[in-house]
């Protein structure tokens, strides 16, 4: 309920606004989606999205570049730091000031995804449309710093479907050189 308090959720939309616009060589396609159509299922609904946006746009970028790297990040929900989910909504340095400051919505996630966990903040839940919106955060933010990361790299796009990435560059060492790139939050 508190994600989608009036404040909070304009924070959240925002924050998804800004990993578009500092990250405009990675496209997302896997953010959940509200299915409009009550004679589909909301999991044929995701699928036909997922088709759009990841497989359809790979044929086409497939003519544009000559390599594809195709990567993920091993065991993602299970290695998500809780406490970067505020970093993610609020930025790093903000919320480390404010970590203990129950208003901010990034540290509320935190705490409730702590108390699910015995106290432990490594790891969320998988299987779940709200732990995938919760990953997509993070990710998103992730997306930023890799992004940064590779600014001496101008020919790559790159298409991430949760923790997938489908890397298209001409330079085959351009690739190799994003894979090895660690955003480190």
């Amino acid at each position: 309920h508190e994600i989608t308090t009036e404040d909070n959720w304009k924070i959240i939309l925002d924050r998804f606004q800004m990993f578009n616009e500092c990250s405009p060589k990675i496209s997302c396609s896997s953010i959940p989606i509200q299915n409009k159509n009550p004679k589909k299922s909301g999991k044929a609904t995701q699928i036909i999205t997922w088709k759009q946006k990841t497989e359809q746009e790979s044929i086409k970028l497939s003519v544009k570049y000559k390599y594809i790297f195709h990567t993920d990040i091993v065991d993602c929900y299970g290695s998500i730091y809780s406490h970067s989910i505020a970093w993610a909504i609020h930025g790093k340095e903000i919320a480390k000031v404010k970590r203990n400051d129950n208003k901010y919505i990034g540290n509320i996630i935190d705490y409730n995804l702590q108390q699910m966990s015995n106290g432990q903040t490594n790891g969320i839940p998988q299987g779940s449309t709200l732990m995938d919106f919760i990953a997509e955060i993070v990710l998103g933010y992730s997306d930023i710093l890799l992004f940064e990361k590779t600014k001496n790299i101008s020919d790559f796009e790159i298409i991430r479907y949760r923790d997938d990435y489908r890397i298209f560059v001409n330079n085959p060492e351009d690739g190799k050189s994003i894979i090895r790139t660690n955003p480190n939050m």
